[in-house]
Order: C-alpha cells, then structure tokens, then sequence
C-alpha cells in the first residue's frame, strides 16, 4: 500500500539539509583544528633548542668541543 501523507512537501528539505551538514562539517573542521597538539616536530624544535642552550652556557666544555656537540645535535 503506498504511503498517504496529508501535505506532501517533496523535496523542499534536501537543500536545506545539505547546507546543514556542510555547517556542521566546517564547524568540527574548525574545532579540531583548535583542538590538535602542535606536533611532534614543534617538540623537536623546542627540545633541541633548549639543549643548544644549555650546551652554549657550560663554561666547563671547551669552545671547539661544544661546536662539535652543537653540529652533531641531530
């Protein structure tokens, strides 16, 4: 038996839903974006940054010494 609906709006709603559903995307899109971690490479960065610090401060290390550590970081 077919379906009877007393007003029948065919396909009014289907614009408006896709409109919906690319708001909802952009919007998670967004919120992910703010969500995510710098990155392990930011980490890298940071960590060798604060070891070529700590290297350049030792007085106890010999210049040519410390140059050498500092070039063979990575």
């Amino acid at each position: 038996m077919e379906e009877f609906n007393l007003v029948n709006f065919g396909n009014i709603g289907e614009p408006a839903a896709g409109i919906i559903n690319k708001f909802i995307d952009k919007i998670s899109d967004a919120l992910s974006w703010i969500a995510k971690p710098k990155g392990i490479k930011a980490y890298e960065i940071e960590a060798s940054k604060s070891i070529i610090e700590e290297i350049a401060g030792r007085k106890d290390i010999n210049p040519i010494e410390r140059a050498a550590i500092v070039s063979n970081l990575e």
